[in-house]
């Protein structure tokens, strides 16, 4: 049997120096596990608002009335939810109501419209704010309404005009005791895992490392024993047995495979000084080799049993249990402070980025956050009741007994809407419909006609008499009126009542006849039933297609229409011109600012003597005509 030598370095065998592949899965595994247990570590608990809706004059806002559900110090401060967080006043926090709109005229009653939308409302991150979005509309018949985010009036098309629904970021907590982990047991199992036993601040981190699969069949290098000089080497031409990639042949180095001939190891001993004796106890043959067993050599039988086990981690051998007991520098775990989960350091980024993260306690509690289903939207449970609970019934009797707070009930046959007020239904007071239906109140009244006649004009100013246009009020008309009545009496001349004609002081001539027409008539006598005569001479004294009456006219006038005539009238207030009118069979068109006693101008009976009188008025000069007598 020809000799054979074991390389060793230190006494042991070189590649037991080198960590096998299940030993790097192991310490790999072990890594990921402790970077796990870094991962799920839980900070303090965060603080959450509590709300309530305050009112701001026709406005509703919210309010922070407390904080809830954290650990450490309460934060201090308080305030209304603003655009972009929370402000000191209520003046400056968001309308969570929508504007009201103009009110418009009372339209006769439809029929009953369709069913109403319910809006699908869904949280949204904008950067650092989250929004709501009304993404759709169900529910409801017609043209579904158009979506978009809610804003602080209402409903708004861009994100960035919606309001932020995220409360501001609470005050650090108090920093906790330190924490003190150490390394526990290390054990193999089917599945990895990390656990902490212990309270704080002194904890055990307690590690299971996965028990990998049977790695495949080794390779056996093929040697050849080659000269380098005056060294012996042993070459790998080959790899064989194995299973997998075959490894790179090479020379044999002190610490494994190497590629350049000059790092291989030299196999020669040092120059021996006489032959073997014997090797433990063993002689040798007569060719002086010494055939050993496996017994011959001391603890290499138990080596062989107890091949595959731990033999060091991390330059440390087990007990006599086979556990290996390790401490955090064993792992390289040095700089990892031993605290407690409430008070373990973290970096001023990671700090930051806690306080923007949501509890997972807190989605889907009560005063938490609501959950996202699979689709991204939040689930009907969570949405408030006011979103989709609207109920319609037949008629009032189909109501429920006894109704649900929060809910909106509406009744059919007459399109009321009502609300459970605890024992009853209360109505939901809409829109009156007119006037009829609100009660008069003690400040605001109705107007009558009574009120308008017993209206006292307060602010009466008799200053001007010029003409009422339409821009006048009431009032200011009265006041032009009374003051061109007032005018117009001052420059009349004053009449006698009784008496006679010749009792007057200041009293115009009469003219005579110029057609001889007025013959035989005193001034006693009225013209009642008179004619003129066939005897009268005809005078036309307005000629051409005109009859002007104006100032400077004389008093009295006569015509004999030859054609169709149209008047015009300018006369100063309280001058008065007369006129006598034959129309033939022709007519006179009086201006349209003629104020007629009658109410309209005359017919003028054909081929017969009228006679017609106008006075100036203030404000008009076309003034008041009247149709004073007409032959018969």
């Amino acid at each position: 049997m020809a000799s054979s030598t074991v390389v060793t370095k230190n006494g042991e065998a070189f590649w037991n120096k080198m960590p096998g592949a299940r030993h790097r899965a192991n310490l790999n595994s072990m890594y990921d596990a402790w970077l796990l247990a870094l991962e799920e570590a839980v900070g303090p608990q965060g603080w959450s608002p509590v709300f309530g809706v305050t009112t701001n004059g026709d406005r509703r806002v919210l309010q922070i009335v407390d904080w809830v559900g954290g650990a450490g110090a309460k934060p201090s401060i308080t305030g209304y939810i603003g655009p972009s967080g929370i402000v000191p006043t209520a003046g400056a926090a968001v309308d969570i109501r929508g504007t009201q709109g103009l009110k418009g005229d009372q339209g006769d009653k439809g029929n009953t419209g369709n069913h109403g939308w319910s809006p699908q409302i869904r949280t949204t991150i904008d950067g650092e704010r989250v929004v709501q979005e009304l993404y759709d509309w169900t529910g409801g018949q017609g043209s579904k309404p158009a979506t978009g985010y809610i804003g602080v009036s209402g409903l708004v098309s861009n994100i960035a005009d919606a309001s932020n629904i995220r409360g501001g970021k609470g005050d650090t907590g108090d920093t906790g005791p330190a924490n003190e982990l150490t390394i526990g047991t290390v054990e193999s199992g089917a599945t990895p895992s990390v656990t902490i036993t212990g309270e704080s601040p002194q904890q055990v981190l307690n590690f299971v490392l996965e028990k990998g699969d049977t790695g495949n069949t080794a390779w056996t290098p093929v040697y050849t024993a080659v000269a380098d000089g005056e060294r012996s080497i042993l070459r790998i031409d080959d790899w064989t047995g194995g299973q997998g990639t075959k490894p790179a042949t090479g020379y044999l180095g002190p610490l494994g495979v190497v590629a350049n001939v000059g790092d291989a190891l030299d196999i020669r001993g040092a120059p021996g000084s006489g032959s073997v004796s014997s090797v433990n106890e063993i002689d040798p043959d007569g060719s002086g080799n010494v055939a050993l067993g496996i017994a011959d050599i001391p603890g290499l039988e138990d080596a062989l049993d107890n091949a595959g086990q731990v033999k060091t981690v991390a330059g440390k051998g087990p007990d006599g249990s086979g556990n290996v007991a390790l401490v955090k520098g064993d792992v390289g775990l040095d700089n990892v402070d031993n605290t407690s989960d409430a008070n373990k350091p973290v970096s001023s980024a990671t700090l930051a980025a806690l306080g923007n993260k949501i509890d997972a306690a807190e989605k889907g509690a009560a005063l938490g956050v609501a959950p996202l289903d699979a689709s991204g939207h939040v689930p009907a449970i969570n949405l408030p009741s006011y979103v989709d609970d609207v109920l319609e019934y037949a008629n009032f009797g189909a109501l429920p007994g006894a109704g649900e707070t929060g809910k909106i009930y509406v009744t059919l046959n007459d399109n009321k809407t009502w609300r459970w007020g605890g024992s009853a239904y209360v109505e939901i007071s809409a829109s009156p419909g007119s006037t009829d239906a609100v009660p008069e109140g003690s400040s605001n009244l109705y107007f009558t006609v009574a009120r308008v006649r017993a209206t006292v004009l307060t602010g009466l100013s008799l200053a001007s008499s010029a003409a009422i246009t339409a821009s006048d009020t009431v009032l200011s008309a009265f006041g032009k009126l009374q003051k061109q009545i007032t005018d117009l009496v001052s420059s009349l001349k004053p009449v006698a009542t009784t008496g006679s004609y010749n009792d007057l002081d200041d009293k115009p001539s009469i003219p005579s006849d110029p057609g001889g027409g007025f013959a035989g008539v005193t001034a006693t006598q009225t013209l009642t039933n008179k004619t003129l005569g066939a005897e009268t001479k005809e005078s036309v004294l307005d000629s051409g297609t005109a009859i002007t009456i104006n100032d400077a006219a004389v008093p009295w006038r006569h015509t004999t229409l030859t054609a169709n005539r149209t008047a015009t009238i300018s006369l100063s207030v309280g001058v008065s011109r007369s006129i006598w009118i034959n129309p033939s069979t022709y007519t006179v068109t009086w201006p349209a600012n003629t104020v007629w006693k009658d109410g309209s101008a005359p017919e003028l009976p054909a081929s017969k003597w009228s006679l017609i009188t106008i006075t100036g008025r203030p404000g008009n000069t076309a003034g008041f005509a009247a149709l004073i007598w007409s032959e018969e």
